[in-house]
């Protein structure tokens, strides 16, 4: 049963790699982040960045591809337009997946108000350090988050 299970998350994570590429699925059109902001205006709101000793981590079998992994996003504060979010950075053969946006609203106490998904494909064992943003349009936030590739999890 456990081999039929990891060709079923291979082929669905290869058809979503390929979906992307062949949908034009590039990283500007999955939501790239843009990591550059006016500097002039200040935010009224946050990205929370909840240990910054210990960031997000995901750690995913190195092996095979897979959809579906993401971050937690995360805003205190309030905002007046929407928010978009995804991870940058992210190792080679690895796509964000676009996921809407949190609109107009307030929050506080860090409750998790979207996810940043993307999808990755096999990868060399190893650490790799990507970043979690978060725009207004105006304003870019970032976290560090971590990607382990491991033989097993």
């Amino acid at each position: 049963m456990r081999p039929t299970r990891s060709v079923l998350r291979l082929v669905i994570g290869v058809a979503a790699v390929l979906a992307l590429a062949l949908t034009g699925g590039s990283p500007a059109a999955a939501g790239t982040s843009p990591l550059t902001t006016d500097s002039t205006v200040s935010a009224t709101w946050e990205l929370v960045d909840y240990d910054p000793n210990r960031p997000q981590r995901i750690c995913t079998p190195s092996d095979f591809a897979r959809a579906g992994l993401y971050f937690l996003v995360s805003i205190n504060g309030t905002w007046s337009t929407p928010i978009t979010s995804g991870v940058a950075n992210l190792p080679p053969g690895a796509a964000p997946t676009p996921n809407g946006f949190i609109p107009p609203g307030s929050s506080d106490r860090g409750r998790v108000l979207n996810a940043a998904p993307f999808s990755v494909a096999s990868t060399p064992v190893g650490r790799y350090h990507s970043v979690l943003w978060a725009s207004d349009g105006r304003v870019t936030q970032t976290v560090p988050v971590i990607i382990d590739f491991q033989e097993r999890c």
